[in-house]
């Protein structure tokens, strides 16, 4: 499978849905913010048992989202790094098949 990101595109940003975090991504996603680990975690993260995810803050579906795109592109979690691969996606042609109805890639 070929996946190409078209620029400005941040259509997989406002899908419903939540942003996963991993281990990795709490520490480098408040050093590129230039905060502390533990500002960050209660600023922006749902932390439970098991998981964390970002908040989503009214009206958006992520709280870096900006008009012009990914404010922390640089940074972004491994969940957004990896889309389309994601194994929901990959081992299902039905979901593959309506992602792509929504996503422009080349």
């Amino acid at each position: 499978m070929r996946f190409r990101c078209q620029p400005g595109c941040t259509r997989c940003c406002t899908q419903k849905g939540w942003v996963y975090l991993s281990a990795d991504d709490v520490p480098r996603l408040a050093a590129f913010l230039g905060m502390s680990a533990a500002i960050f975690l209660r600023r922006y993260v749902y932390v439970t048992k098991h998981l964390c995810r970002l908040r989503k803050p009214p009206h958006k579906q992520c709280p870096f989202l900006a008009d012009e795109g990914c404010s922390v592109h640089a940074a972004k979690p491994t969940q957004c790094r990896l889309f389309p691969f994601w194994p929901e996606l990959i081992e299902d042609p039905k979901e593959l098949k309506a992602t792509a109805r929504w996503c422009p890639s080349r």
